[in-house]
This record gives C-alpha cells, structure tokens and sequence, in this order.
C-alpha cells in the first residue's frame, strides 16, 4: 500500500535544518566534539540511550545488517555495536550537519563498513537496498514550527529509508514528574503516535516504554514493512 507523505513544504524543512545546523555549530564551537556538541548533558546518557536501543529491539536488528543511522552525529552507534556483538554487515550514517559528517568520516575512515552522507531523508531519500534496518535517535525531539506535520513527514522517510525495520526514539508526554518540562521539546504522546503510525505507516509496528529514559521518559517506535516473526 502507498502511503501518502505527511504535508510539509520543503522550504520549511530547509529552514528547519539550517535553524539545527546554527545550533550544533555553534556547541561544536563552544566545547569540540563529545557529548556536549550532541546535546548531552552527560555522555552516559547517550550510551544508555544505547542500551535501551538493543533492549527494545534486539541485537539480531544490527548484527550483520545493513543499518542506517538516520541523524546520526559523530557515529557513536557504530562502535557501541561493534563492542556489544551486534556489528552491522554495512553501517550508513547521515546526518544534516556536515562538520558531525566530517568528524564522523575522519574517526572511521579505516573502516570500510562505515560510510557518511550529509543528507536529510526528507528531501534526499536513501535508495532502495542501502539499509534493511534503520534507526533515528532523538532526532525530532526538539521542537519546530508546524512540528507534527514535520514529525510525520520525518518518521515516513525513515520507513521508505528501509528494507525490513525503522526504531524511531522520541520524548514521552508519560513525564518524569521528577524533571521540569522544557518548552523546546516536543512530546510524544504514546498512544496517540502509535494510533497514527498503524493509520498511516504501517499496521506493523509498536511502541517500546518499558524503561527508564534518562533524564525524561521516552519510547521506541518501531515500524516494520513485515509482521514480526520468531
């Protein structure tokens, strides 16, 4: 079945990503390349992030696959995979920023299983047989104009972006009552996204909330071209 894209006009995806662009130059300015320029408080909480990937997905989901690391940074994912016996057979990171492109490219460039493009899956899809699994890390987090719509259009191209799988990571609205909500980020109401991804994605998919994200709640969306089988 064909699914008609989520409306966004392409000018403003543009304008999203120069607005993020400006914003990871400038932490990469402020501090160099690390946590920091990611928008970590801490890099543990970027390797939990980790754990909770494989948790919800599983190793087989990388081991021996082609992956895409969709907003990908410096590339961090690929040597936690490698280091957790999930190494993928072909490793693609993209990323809007090009310096995160050019770090990433530099730090792996003795490894031929791991490429980098700058590229934004909305406006330069990935071509068919790149990747069968694929994964976005906090990518849509932060809050943009007309944000659902750019949500949507987003978590669609990361599906056509994959042969077999996408994990999508986002912010709950389930919050950590623990921790002040911040006015830019946007989240996620679980039933509700979930409720529009069977409606416009695909009937195969789920939602990942079972662990404790770290400093707020959030889940995984998963979405399959396929239903799962054991």
């Amino acid at each position: 079945m064909t699914r008609r894209a989520s409306s966004i006009r392409s000018a403003d995806i543009a304008a999203i990503n120069e607005a993020t662009n400006e914003r990871y130059d400038r932490r990469l300015q402020e501090k160099g390349p690390g946590a920091y320029a990611l928008g970590w408080g801490k890099e543990q909480f970027q390797v939990k992030r980790f754990h909770h990937l494989l948790h919800a997905v599983g190793s087989d989901f990388f081991r021996g696959k082609k992956v895409a690391d969709i907003g990908c940074g410096l590339g961090d994912l690929y040597p936690f995979l490698k280091k957790q016996q999930a190494a993928p057979r072909a490793y693609v990171g993209t990323d809007v920023n090009a310096e995160f492109v050019r770090l990433a490219t530099q730090t792996f460039r003795r490894d031929r299983r791991a490429t980098f493009q700058t590229r934004d899956v909305m406006l330069r899809p990935l071509g068919r047989g790149v990747a069968q699994t694929g994964v976005a890390l906090g990518v849509i987090n932060f809050k943009q104009k007309n944000h659902e719509a750019y949500a949507k259009r987003f978590i669609q191209a990361c599906y056509a972006s994959v042969s077999d799988a996408v994990a999508i990571n986002v912010i709950s609205a389930i919050r950590n009552m623990a921790y002040a909500p911040e006015s830019v980020i946007y989240y996620y109401d679980p039933a509700k996204w979930l409720a529009w991804a069977q409606a416009h994605v695909t009937p195969f998919c789920s939602v990942i909330h079972d662990y404790a994200g770290e400093p707020q709640h959030e889940f995984f969306l998963l979405l399959r071209k396929h239903p799962w089988k054991h």
